[in-house]
């Protein structure tokens, strides 16, 4: 097999471990609050990005990033690289910097550890938090399609961050999936606007504004990518345990409830697809049944840290990024087709062709952005 070849194996099935989070994030939910989905989820990806970490051979990295900066005579680990696996100007391949020199400009700034703390924070803790509560409000379909539109997010927040010029094709991309947005959240009721769960919906978008921001946030930083994954999990999982540690602390209003256990208004119990959902925050660390865990389990695992993985190897193996990058329209058709299967919803019409804008005017701004530097930003999910 092709190297080439590898790389489309290792895209698809990234393809498809994003394709069922969707269905496991809402079977979740079920079970579990979002605090708890996030709290054990992060658990499992810090763990599993910690072995992978390990048997690349890449112990070196992790120590030297809790050492901490030790001047330009300390260098990366031979052969290692440290910049970001992105593409640059032109989408034709990537780049992994010199890794002697990379480190450096790294350490040149913030402790390593403070970096990933504050990177850490927008993701996976804001972003997740956010994002699970979306999905506790809105149906699968509506969730994931409104929180796809996240390379739209990155466009306009590249402008002010990076400088980066919006062009006129651009603008109509936007437009076309804006209207795709409009589409999936009224349920196809445009001119009345009519939205079926706003605050779903805007907490939906906002968790693309969040990713976005960790985006371009992460392009700055050039060490190991599988390092810079495990560290943001270490730390978003130490700022969940504190949430909630704090929320299991905090006594009720008074009748409201027992001793240490938080009013719902305050926890924010995320509510099933049923009806169900889990309770106040009564203790830490969270009880969750065997089903809760499994799912948290399933989205450590398959969304948070074997999908990355995986499109990272299809990255380095693809002669050119724009041969896999493409790949990633595929996840949120298929992932229709399991939360019919899987979560059981009804599929409606307004979803799918909701959806279709949304990936058309995406598509366009890819052609709008090939050849500048802004095709590295759409080059990875």
């Amino acid at each position: 097999m092709t190297a080439q070849n590898r790389a489309y194996v290792f895209a698809l099935l990234a393809v498809f471990c994003w394709s069922t989070v969707a269905s496991a994030f809402k079977l979740t939910l079920r079970h579990v609050d979002y605090l708890t989905l996030l709290f054990y989820s992060s658990f499992v990806a810090a763990v599993f990005l910690l072995v992978v970490l390990l048997a690349q051979g890449k112990g070196g990295l992790l120590r030297e990033a809790f050492r901490g900066p030790r001047g330009d005579s300390a260098s990366a680990v031979p052969g290692r690289g440290s910049a970001p696996l992105v593409p640059r100007s032109g989408g034709s391949g990537t780049s992994r910097g010199d890794s002697a020199g990379s480190t450096a400009r790294t350490r040149a700034g913030a402790h390593p550890l403070l970096r990933s703390a504050a990177v850490g924070f927008l993701n996976p803790f804001l972003y997740y938090v956010v994002l699970f509560k979306a999905y506790s409000l809105l149906p699968a379909q509506e969730a994931q399609p409104l929180n796809y539109t996240w390379p739209l997010m990155l466009v306009l927040l590249s402008a002010p961050m990076l400088g980066e010029k919006i062009r006129p094709l651009s603008v109509v991309a936007l437009f076309i999936s804006f209207f795709g947005v409009l589409v999936v959240s009224t349920r196809g009721d445009v001119l009345g606007l009519r939205f079926t769960n706003l605050p779903g919906a805007l907490l939906a978008m906002g968790s693309a504004i969040v990713w976005a921001l960790f985006w371009l946030k992460n392009l700055k930083d050039e060490r190991d990518e599988v390092l810079k994954l495990f560290l943001n999990f270490l730390f978003g999982f130490l700022y969940v345990a504190a949430t909630i540690f704090v929320l299991s602390r905090l006594g009720p209003a008074e009748g409201t409830g027992p001793p240490g256990e938080v009013p719902a208004e305050i926890a924010g119990s995320a509510m099933g697809a049923g009806g169900s959902g889990a309770g106040a925050i009564r203790a830490f660390p969270p009880p969750a049944d065997l089903e809760g865990l499994f799912g948290c389990l399933y989205a450590g695992i398959m969304e948070m840290g074997l999908a990355f993985v995986l499109w990272l190897k299809a990255l380095r193996q693809s002669e050119g990024t724009a041969k896999v990058s493409n790949l990633i329209f595929l996840s949120p058709f298929i992932s229709l087709i399991f939360i019919r299967l899987v979560v059981g919803e009804t599929i409606l019409p307004s979803s799918i062709l909701g959806l279709g804008f949304i990936a058309c005017g995406i598509l366009i701004q890819r052609k709008a952005a090939s050849g500048s530097g802004a095709s590295a930003l759409l080059a990875s999910p």
